[in-house]
């Protein structure tokens, strides 16, 4: 239940747009959220949400720097265990979009979470300008 509580809020908080290290996030795909397609349906189905979220940066470079920069959250294709891990869904399958990343929520804390986030992507903007 932690996980799909903290995959919930992290999928809130990534979309929100309320702060400029967010502006390199385009889209979040999380049934969490009242925009998803499919959120009334999971909401009636189960109790909680998946621990599985799908994020689309600005830019391919975005989503493969991040992936490789971020603390907390392995760089990993394995998703559903304990630790939070990230995928760059192209390097697996070539017609998904290069700017997509599945991230798989472990039992961290959100706001340590958070922080890792918020972290890399001040620090991939920032060598992004270079």
């Amino acid at each position: 239940m932690q996980q799909s509580e903290t995959a919930a809020k992290l999928a809130a908080w990534l979309s929100s747009k309320s702060e400029p290290c967010l502006d390199v996030v385009d889209k979040v795909w999380h049934a969490s959220l009242p925009t998803h397609p499919g959120h009334d349906a999971a909401k009636r189905q189960g109790n909680g949400w998946s621990c599985v979220l799908s994020v689309e940066f600005k830019t391919l470079h975005h989503a493969r720097l991040i992936c490789t920069h971020l603390k907390l959250v392995a760089n990993a294709t394995s998703l559903g265990g304990v630790e939070s891990l990230i995928e760059w869904r192209t390097l697996q399958d070539p017609k998904i979009s290069p700017t997509l990343c599945r991230v798989s929520i472990g039992l961290e804390d959100f706001a340590d979470l958070q922080e890792d986030f918020r972290t890399t992507f001040l620090q991939v903007a920032d060598l992004l300008k270079q």
